[in-house]
């Protein structure tokens, strides 16, 4: 599930949006593989991925009155044209398809099936299926909490902010939110052996 934090105004500067502006969650999915290392009986562990992930955000605006309107240099804000020449409101909603290449880094502490982790993640945007003009790369900061079924299945529920402003617009700030649920099956298991006698 994923979304934007949208911070538009900036102190100073003249600027428009459209009042009454949503963002709603976007369902989504992700897939990939990971590699991670922990010395035995060692509660602390490293551990890497490479995944696909959909992300992005559903929005719904409403017309009316420009909003969030800097009138610092004292004009009046402008009035949002209404398509219909007449007072009528209107409101659309659309999806926005954000489609990335991720490679998360985590550093887990695992004091006994529960454990907890931290790290960041650099994605790179992949393909869109919109007019989407904004920033192709973005960082991230993640927060995980991972149950270990048995040896082979673990099961993850993952927190994700963006620290980077993926809009590409000046006076608009938008950060990526993204919550995922996953399933872990390690396929396989490189701890060295004991040689024998």
């Amino acid at each position: 599930m994923s979304t934007i934090v949208n911070h538009s105004e900036v102190p100073g500067i003249i600027y428009y949006s459209y009042p009454n502006t949503s963002y709603s969650l976007k369902l989504g999915m992700h897939f990939g593989g990971y590699a991670r290392y922990q010395k035995e009986n060692s509660k602390f562990r490293i551990q890497a991925e490479y995944l696909y992930n959909m992300k992005g955000y559903v929005s719904s605006s409403k017309s009316g009155n420009y909003s969030n309107y800097n009138n610092s240099i004292g004009l009046e804000p402008p009035k949002l044209p209404d398509p219909s020449g007449s007072n009528s409101t209107f409101s659309s909603t659309s999806t926005e398809h954000l489609h990335y290449f991720s490679i998360p880094l985590y550093f887990y502490y695992m004091p006994n099936k529960f454990g907890f982790g931290l790290g960041p993640e650099f994605s790179l945007l992949g393909n869109y299926l919109s007019d989407y003009q904004g920033e192709f790369i973005d960082f991230a900061l993640n927060g995980a909490v991972i149950y270990k079924v048995n040896q082979k299945v673990e099961l993850n529920l993952i927190g994700n902010y963006g620290l980077h402003n993926t809009s590409g617009g000046m006076y608009v700030d938008n950060r990526n939110i993204n919550f995922q649920f996953s399933i872990a099956y390690q396929m396989i298991n490189l701890k060295k052996k004991a040689l024998p006698d």
